[in-house]
């Protein structure tokens, strides 16, 4: 086991988009991080990755008061305030907008601009 897996770290939840949220998660996982995959495509390859601890099929046409709720709710779940990231321009954008209420209950990189 390696040094980083001995440190208490937090998962993580990736709301995914096909190529780039498979990447992440892997990346993420090579370093022994709780990954919670948020997939929006039920076609999806995500979903039969060994990579992710779980994988949860979202409705990609879920309003965004639902996700930040749902996320939040499942944030809350698997405790820990997991750190949230985003893998494409759409969920960047809702993240944004949803900062404060997601910030309570995940870890959400924001920049200064």
């Amino acid at each position: 086991m390696r040094a980083t897996a001995q440190r208490q770290q937090p998962a993580a939840i990736v709301l995914c988009s096909v190529l780039t949220g498979l990447a992440t998660v892997r990346a993420l996982a090579a370093h022994d991080v709780q990954v919670h995959a948020f997939v929006f495509d039920p076609k999806d390859p995500l979903r039969f990755s060994r990579y992710p601890n779980k994988v949860i099929t979202v409705s990609a046409t879920m309003q965004e008061h639902d996700l930040t709720k749902f996320v939040c709710q499942y944030a809350q779940s698997i405790g820990g305030r997991p750190v949230l990231i985003v893998t494409s321009d759409l969920h960047a954008l809702w993240l944004a907008k949803h900062a404060v209420a997601l910030g309570q209950h995940c870890r959400v990189w924001t920049t200064p601009h």
